[in-house]
């Protein structure tokens, strides 16, 4: 199973990038018809904390663009081919059909590039909480923590 790395996230995106990249999908909008055919729109996101609006501009073969859409939900990893424009002032991704818009499957990614990560030290925070765990004085939320596991 091929193991895709995320390349570049969203918030060093600009307009006129062709990409070939993973995204976290947020919100499925909606399918549609349109002149050439049938579209959709999701929201996917990174571990930038932004989002982007996707577009996929599919042929007219109506089963084939909603059996795509349909096999997206939200929190799916995929993998999209498109290039980056403006609309409405503001980045959106596209994808023509015949590039590739797929679903991946748990194993296919590496799950930090779509969590955010944290502001401070990880290491530190939990020196911190240390510490004010052995601050606490009532006795039953000892019991508590000390069932926890915590020492």
């Amino acid at each position: 199973m091929e193991i895709y790395i995320k390349k570049k996230s969203i918030s060093a995106l600009a307009e006129g990038d062709v990409i070939d990249d993973i995204f976290a999908v947020k919100i499925k909008k909606g399918f549609q018809p349109y002149v050439k055919g049938f579209c959709f729109e999701i929201l996917i996101t990174d571990n930038s904390g932004k989002t982007l609006e996707y577009k996929y501009w599919g042929g007219n073969d109506e089963n084939k663009v909603r059996t795509l859409y349909e096999s997206i939900k939200s929190d799916n990893v995929i993998r999209v081919q498109g290039k980056v424009s403006v609309y409405n002032n503001k980045l959106q991704l596209a994808t023509n059909e015949p590039m590739l818009v797929e679903v991946l499957q748990d194993g296919q990614y590496i799950q930090q590039d779509f969590i955010k990560p944290a502001k401070k030290d990880i290491t530190q925070m939990y020196e911190e909480l240390q510490q004010v765990i052995a601050q606490i004085v009532d006795s039953e939320i000892k019991k508590v923590q000390t069932a926890s596991g915590s020492d």
